[in-house]
C-alpha cells in the first residue's frame, strides 16, 4: 500500500505529520455527511416549557418543562413547575405512555425510544400536570466505516443519529469513503479503479455510477446546496488543487489554478449556502489555513493567518459560521469562525483530539472523536459545548465523517 493510501490511526496523526501531509492525497478522510432533508422537523429549542392541566387550585400555573430535543434516542431532563417554583425531584412521581415510546427515571430523565405522540404526567402531592408531545425521528447522517461484512474495506453508510436504520450504500472490495449529499444523491470517493475516483448512488441505495469527464485521481467531493455544482480536489501542476464542475462532471475547471502560489496545496472544500462561495484549506499563506473562494473570480481571501494548522472547515447551513479543526491551543480541537466578525471560539473541552465537523440543519455539529486507537462519531450543540453525545455505531467500525452538504 502506498504512503498516500495509508490512513493514520488517530486524529492527531494528520496534524503531527505536517502541512504537506495535511494537504496531500486524502487528507480529509474522516468525514461524514449530514442529510437534513430526510427527516421531519426537529424541535430546535434547548428548553421547551409546556403548559398542562392540574387538579390543584393553581392549575393554570402548574406545568412540565422539558430540557432537550424531543426526538427518538434523546434523554431529556424533566421538571415540574408549581407556579414559579420547581418541585423537588424527590417529591415528584413521573409516568409516561406508551411504554414502548418513553421511559422516565425516578429523577425525571425521559428517554424517548420511538417516534409519535407520548404523554408525560407529573404528580406532586395533590397537584399534577400532563402534557402530550410529538417525538420525531432524529436526522440522518452519512459516514464511512470499516465494512461490517468483514471484507476489510471501508464503505459508505446512512443512519439516523440514534444509530437506527443503518444502510450500506456502497459496494466493491476497495475503500469507499468521503460521502457528500445533495437532492437525494450521494457522491463519494471510491478506490475500486485503483485510484481515487468519484461515484454517485441514490440516498436509498442502488446502482453506483462513476462521474465521467473529471480529472483522475479526484477526491473530497462536496455538492452545492442547490445540487447543481460539484467541488472536489485533484492534482494540477503537481499539487492538489480545488476544481469545480457541473454535478454530472461536465465543464470541470481548476477553480484556483492562478490563485496564490501554483505549488500551494488545497483540501477540504465546503460550500456556503449562497452556492457561489467556498471555504477551502490552503498552504499558500504558510501552514494549512482557511481561505474563502469566490468561485466566479477564482480569488482566495485568507480567513486564518497560517501561523497555526487549521483544517476541516464546514460552513453552517445559515452561512454565518464555519466550524473547523485547529492546533492553535496545542491540542486538536473544534473551533468556530464567525464569518461577519472573524471571531474564533473554541468548542472542545481541553484536551481534545477530534476531527472533521459537519452541521445538522438544526445547528448541531457532528464530528469524529479519537478514543485511543479507535474513532467514534459524536454530536454537540454549539450553544452548550461539551465532549458531545456519542452516536452509536458497530463496535470496531472506526467510523469517520464525510463532508457535510
Amino acid at each position: 500500500m502506498s504512503a498516500a493510501r495509508q490512513v493514520h490511526a488517530g486524529v492527531s496523526g494528520i496534524l503531527e505529520s505536517g502541512s504537506r501531509y495535511l494537504m496531500g492525497r486524502r487528507p480529509a478522510q474522516w468525514r461524514a455527511v449530514v442529510v437534513p432533508a430526510w427527516v421531519g422537523p426537529v424541535c430546535a429549542a434547548t428548553c421547551l416549557a409546556v403548559s398542562a392541566c392540574s387538579r390543584s387550585p393553581t392549575a393554570l400555573q402548574d406545568r412540565i418543562a422539558i430540557a432537550g430535543r424531543v426526538e427518538r434516542g434523546a434523554s431529556d431532563s424533566l421538571r415540574f413547575l408549581r407556579g414559579a417554583t420547581v418541585a423537588s425531584p424527590a417529591s415528584v412521581t413521573w409516568a409516561g405512555t406508551p411504554a414502548s415510546a418513553i421511559t422516565i427515571s425516578a429523577v425525571g430523565i425521559a428517554h424517548f425510544t420511538d417516534t409519535g405522540t407520548v404523554t408525560i404526567t407529573a404528580h406532586d402531592g395533590e397537584s399534577s400536570a400532563t402534557v402530550a408531545v410529538h417525538v420525531v425521528a432524529p436526522p440522518t447522517i452519512l459516514f464511512d466505516m470499516q465494512d461490517s461484512g468483514g471484507l476489510g474495506n471501508r464503505d459508505v453508510y446512512g443512519m439516523t443519529l440514534d444509530g437506527k436504520s443503518m444502510t450500506r450504500l456502497s459496494s466493491a472490495t476497495a475503500d469507499n469513503e468521503q460521502p457528500a449529499w445533495a437532492n437525494g444523491t450521494v457522491v463519494f470517493t471510491s478506490f475500486r479503479d485503483g485510484y481515487a475516483a468519484l461515484y454517485t448512488v441514490a440516498s436509498t441505495g442502488g446502482t453506483e455510477t462513476r462521474i465521467a469527464n473529471i480529472p483522475a485521481p479526484s477526491d473530497q467531493p462536496v455538492v452545492s446546496a442547490d445540487g447543481t455544482t460539484l467541488a472536489f480536489i485533484s492534482p494540477l501542476n503537481g499539487a492538489d488543487h480545488l476544481w469545480t464542475s457541473v454535478i454530472d462532471g461536465s465543464n470541470a475547471t481548476a477553480a484556483t489554478g492562478s490563485a496564490g502560489f501554483a505549488t500551494a496545496f488545497e483540501a477540504n472544500p465546503s460550500w456556503s449556502k449562497s452556492n457561489d462561495t467556498l471555504v477551502v484549506v490552503t498552504t499558500q499563506f504558510g501552514n494549512a489555513s482557511l481561505a474563502r473562494l469566490a468561485v466566479a473570480e477564482g480569488v482566495e481571501t485568507a480567513l486564518t493567518d497560517g501561523t497555526t494548522t487549521d483544517v476541516d472547515p464546514a460552513w453552517s447551513p445559515d452561512g454565518s459560521t464555519i466550524a473547523f479543526i485547529s492546533t492553535r491551543d496545542g491540542d486538536v480541537a473544534l473551533f468556530t469562525f464567525a464569518v461577519a466578525t472573524g471571531t474564533i471560539e473554541r468548542l472542545s473541552p481541553s484536551p481534545a483530539n477530534v476531527a472533521d465537523p459537519g452541521w445538522l440543519a438544526d445547528g448541531r455539529i457532528v464530528f469524529t472523536s479519537a478514543v485511543g486507537s479507535a474513532t467514534q462519531l459524536r454530536w454537540l450543540d454549539p450553544a452548550h459545548p461539551d465532549t458531545g453525545t456519542v452516536i452509536p455505531t458497530p463496535t470496531g467500525g472506526n467510523p469517520r465523517r464525510g463532508v457535510r452538504e
